[in-house]
């Protein structure tokens, strides 16, 4: 509907449909501005001048209120907040609201009749026996009045412009047109695959030949600041941990539909392992061996190793966490049945700053990069022995030298060594197609590797240096295979390949139109004003 149009009819229009037997009318008020918006209604923001009234964001805001506590029946305001909700029910309604007027702008067309005829075949507005279900005017309004948190005409302008930014969408998602080479040159690249042999020089081989000293430290620290900060950033786990616990429990299963009598049976057992359990600690494990109907752990004594808060049913983390390091608890009861428990060690929670660990990280970035140094020499004269013409296997019996078995005794074999983590070996990828992420199996995510591999080919399939990972460790390559995409696989995948390309291109297309107009637009919001009306249930009908 054009602009002009709207305002000719700016103060009333009546829509006079006639569906079967039944006449239905509604009223379709215009104002000045697209969307009419003359509001008695606190404002909570505007796109481009328009109003985002208090009601539209509360219904906005409700509904996703409501969609988190269908997931998690725990959600409250509290993180609704954490989960920043006012932004994203502002950010629903600012995106419809650039859809609709780019619509107008664009000089889209969508009728009264379009409008009213979605109402009327809406579900929700319909009332009566399943068969003969009809629109009902009553339920509309009370639908509208109290779910959707508007008046009548406010609900009717909105979902004009619903249609608007829908048509918007459909017309930006569906835009572009793939032709059939394009979209087989794209489909080839993904069902190209190689493989590689690989050998992985570990930066840990080389650490015992690294010194760090505190002059190096805070010379490194003086000029690497923001690696150390990626680091630290990139690696918080390392630094920050929750409280743990470390647990051992004896548990006796209680049948669901177990009666009296075993109830009281199974609470005797547990009391008496209880009272055994504290006059004596250290049979603890022993007692869950004999004991305990946790058959995961039983012939562990019943450990179940570190723990934090979240991981153990409510009854049972709240015990373990309560309890003294030593301390044995009184029975516990759960939904898997009763438990005795025993504390074996309880780490407490901590989270170091950056200034307290950056000369921890600086040791460590200096001794990774020297190490690297050291196993990057090793590996520059492992790939030269390649290019002289010697095998992956001989070069690696050179370097892996067979430590020698050391014999027990006459009458018993020989203890095999203890194998070196750290030792040479030869590797295959497998196949692996083109990823956005450069992934590559058994070796990871290392773009230098990656990028390298896909310039190889079965003429010339070493490669020509030494790679170096993120980490320090250094790879020689190798390609041992290449697949080529098959065309008639196209043939039978063509119109499927075409339309998800499409609707790949469309979405992209459709982000990027809405990020530039994001930018482009005048947008307020009045978060404080919307949440205390919200709040205060402060909507005017």
């Amino acid at each position: 509907m054009n602009m002009q149009f709207m305002r000719e009819h700016s103060n009333s229009m009546l829509i006079t449909l006639l569906f079967g037997i039944i006449i239905v009318v509604f009223a379709f008020e215009f104002g000045p501005g697209r969307r009419g918006c003359s509001t008695s209604q606190p404002i909570a923001g505007r796109v481009n001048g328009e109003a985002i009234t208090i009601g539209e964001w509360s219904f906005y805001y409700d509904q996703l209120y409501s969609y988190y506590q269908r997931f998690d029946p725990q959600f409250n305001n509290e993180k609704a907040e954490e989960y920043k909700l006012k932004d994203k029910a502002m950010e629903q309604i600012i995106d419809n609201m650039l859809l609709a007027q780019a619509g107008h702008d664009m000089g889209l067309f969508i009728s009264e009749e379009e409008v009213a005829k979605s109402i009327i075949e809406d579900p929700s507005f319909r009332e009566g026996e399943e068969d003969s279900r009809k629109f009902s005017k009553d339920l509309y309004r009370r639908m509208v009045n109290y779910y959707y948190k508007m008046s009548v005409t406010r609900y009717e302008q909105k979902r004009f412009s619903d249609m608007m930014g829908e048509r918007v969408r459909s017309f930006l998602n569906n835009g572009p047109v793939i032709s059939e080479n394009f979209a087989k040159s794209e489909w080839a690249l993904d069902q190209e695959k190689i493989g590689l042999e690989f050998v992985r020089f570990k930066a840990s081989r080389g650490e015992n030949n690294v010194e760090v000293s505190a002059e190096d430290v805070q010379k490194f620290i003086a000029d690497s600041m923001p690696e150390i900060e990626e680091y630290y950033n990139t690696n918080k786990f390392e630094f920050e941990k929750e409280e743990q616990v470390h647990v051992r429990h004896i548990l006796l299963r209680e049948p669901e539909d177990a009666d009296e009598e075993t109830k009281k049976s199974i609470r005797e057992k547990i009391d008496s392992i209880a009272e055994m359990a504290k006059q004596k600690p250290e049979t603890f494990e022993a007692l869950a061996k004999a004991n305990s109907e946790d058959l995961s752990n039983k012939e562990k004594g019943g450990d179940l190793g570190y723990f934090g808060r979240g991981a153990m049913v409510p009854d049972f983390e709240e015990a373990a966490f309560s309890m003294k390091v030593g301390d044995v608890s009184d029975p516990v009861k759960t939904r898997f049945g009763w438990h005795v428990l025993k504390l074996e060690d309880k780490k407490e929670a901590f989270s170091k700053k950056l200034d307290e660990v950056k000369e921890e990280i600086a040791r460590k970035l200096v001794a990774q990069k020297r190490a690297s140094e050291v196993v990057k020499k090793e590996a520059e004269q492992f790939l030269a022995g390649v290019k002289e013409g010697k095998t992956f296997e001989e070069l690696l019996a050179a370097a892996n030298p067979v430590a020698p078995e050391v014999p027990n005794n006459e009458a018993e074999p020989a203890e095999a060594p203890a194998p070196d983590p750290d030792a040479l070996k030869s590797e295959k990828t497998g196949p692996f197609t083109r990823t956005a992420t450069k992934y590559i199996p058994r070796i990871g995510t290392e773009a230098s590797v990656f990028d390298a591999a896909w310039k190889l080919t079965l003429e010339k399939p070493l490669g020509e240096q030494v790679y170096v990972g993120k980490n320090g460790d250094c790879f020689v390559i190798k390609l041992v295979e290449k697949i080529e995409p098959n065309d008639a696989d196209f043939e039978t995948s063509k119109r499927t390949t075409v339309d998800q390309m499409a609707g790949e291109f469309g979405r992209q297309a459709f982000k990027s139109w809405m990020d530039a107009a994001r930018e482009d637009a005048s947008i307020q919001t009045n978060y404080e004003a919307a949440l205390y009306a919200h709040n205060n249930q402060a909507d005017d009908f």
